[in-house]
């Protein structure tokens, strides 16, 4: 595994960017977009995995309903 000696982060924001191939193999998808990262990181002892994501999928039902988020730590 390729790593960069001293990280003291990763900024993941890479991933297999399509539903129907997500739902046709979700397996490999959640392995791209989820889990592989921070598995990586830890192996190559990076302390910090921040990702971001230009894609949203649905729309909020009314114009004030809040987005739903996560904070992980």
């Amino acid at each position: 595994m390729k790593t960069f000696p001293g990280a003291a982060g990763i900024f993941h924001q890479a991933a297999i960017p399509s539903v129907p191939r997500s739902v046709k193999d979700p397996l490999a998808s959640n392995e791209a977009n989820v889990t592989g990262m921070p598995i990586a990181a830890k192996g190559c002892g990076v302390p910090a995995v921040v990702a971001a994501s230009s894609s949203v999928w649905r729309h909020p039902r009314r114009r004030d309903h809040p987005p739903h988020s996560t904070l992980i730590v």
